[in-house]
């Protein structure tokens, strides 16, 4: 969408709106306070999820510190989340509480209290899992725990096939949900023995026509052990245009071929779309903008040019800065940002200083909606002058 020069901050009619804008609060031209319960509460998320060492015994209880999450989170104070919060309907497993809110102008919020997993109970689950799944035996010889992911609720483990003058070795894990179920596992799915040795791998692929100097490494692939052996090469232009053969995949028991491998082009970097901009990018710029002066209520829009055309929908939500995707119904200002400022500035040492030193007409843009002085008495100057430094 073509922009004009007439809408860049730092064109001399909005240089202007600005002192006018100053004038008007010198005469005492200034609009009152918004009146209780006029608060604007945007939510960026359906979901919340607060582990606990701890379930609490009753509704009553689960209801409490759910609400005080709500305010953590948020930012409503505590003695006003029942105004934008109305618990709908609650429910409880042996791990869970789940609350589902109905919330003013906004989804439904569902916050889930579950019971933290400790690392024995993540080690405990995944090692009867694979019990099961391989058999006592055959998990005792060859499964090592490593380490248990209190984030993500994995266990990780080495899988290890010793074999002669050589081992088999590869990674796994098994990820267990806070209803202590497997949700996630990459692991051999059967009590998999190993016959193909690293050498006859080796000669299998010599046999297939991969060229030498090659390497071979286990991997696994859709819960099979196999071989993977692969020519020690650079590709040139006559590898892409021959598509020739670099590499094949081999099952570690049968030895048979499971893949063949070959040289593909890849799609020029110049033919494909830029990567989008994401709502987490735009916060974390905000948040380096260090934009504290908005008031509660203030909304505008952040549109990205020279990229995706993304568009992202800023509220100030009870002291913070909440983004969306997609354009809100009344904006206060348009903000065009160009995509690769936002990316540059936010690999810079100092993202506030790159965009104070690079910001201008051309990558940075704006569109007023609403008039000068309701801008002031919301506190887009400020954000004028951080872009300006």
């Amino acid at each position: 969408m073509p922009l004009s020069e007439k809408s860049s901050w730092k064109s001399p009619r909005r240089l202007a709106l600005i002192a006018g804008v100053v004038t008007s609060l010198l005469l005492g031209l200034w609009f009152s306070a918004p009146a209780p319960g006029g608060d604007v509460l945007v939510l960026d998320a359906a979901a919340m999820t607060v582990v606990l060492d701890e379930l609490p015994a009753t509704e009553e209880a689960a209801r409490a510190r759910a609400e005080e999450e709500i305010s953590n989170v948020t930012g409503v104070p505590a003695e006003e989340v029942e105004r934008h919060f109305t618990l709908l309907k609650s429910s409880r497993t042996q791990y869970e509480w789940q609350l589902v809110y109905t919330v003013s102008n906004n989804p439904d919020l569902a916050v889930s209290l579950v019971h933290r997993i400790t690392a024995d109970e993540g080690y405990a689950i995944a090692d009867e899992y694979l019990k099961d799944l391989l058999g006592t035996a055959y998990f005792s010889a060859h499964f090592t725990p490593e380490r248990f992911d209190s984030v993500t609720n994995t266990v990780h483990y080495s899988f290890v096939y010793p074999l002669p003058g050589d081992e088999f070795e590869l990674p796994m894990w098994v990820r267990v949900s806070y209803e202590r179920t497997v949700t996630g596992r990459q692991v051999v799915t059967g009590p998999q023995e190993i016959t193909i040795a690293r050498a006859q791998a080796d000669e299998l692929a010599q046999q297939q026509g991969v060229p030498e100097p090659f390497s071979s490494t286990p991997f696994l692939k859709s819960g099979i052990l196999c071989w993977r052996v692969v020519w020690q090469h650079t590709p040139n232009d006559a590898d892409y245009e021959l598509q020739r053969l670099y590499g094949v995949e081999i099952h570690a028991t049968t030895g048979e071929l499971i893949t063949i491998l070959r040289y593909v082009r890849p799609t020029p970097a110049s033919s494909a779309s830029p990567v989008p901009i994401t709502s987490a990018q735009i916060t974390a710029l905000l948040a380096e903008l260090g934009v504290t002066g908005l008031e509660d209520g203030a909304s505008f829009d952040v549109r990205v040019f020279n990229g995706s055309d993304e568009v992202f929908a800023v509220t100030r939500s009870f002291g913070r800065l909440v983004v969306q995707q997609g354009a809100n119904a009344n904006a206060d200002i348009t903000l065009w940002l160009d995509r690769e400022l936002i990316v540059q500035a936010l690999q810079a040492a100092d993202t506030l200083a790159y965009l104070q030193e690079h910001a201008n007409g051309r990558n940075v843009r704006v569109e007023l909606h609403a008039n000068a002085v309701i801008l002031q008495k919301k506190g887009y100057l400020e954000l004028y002058e951080r872009l300006q430094g």
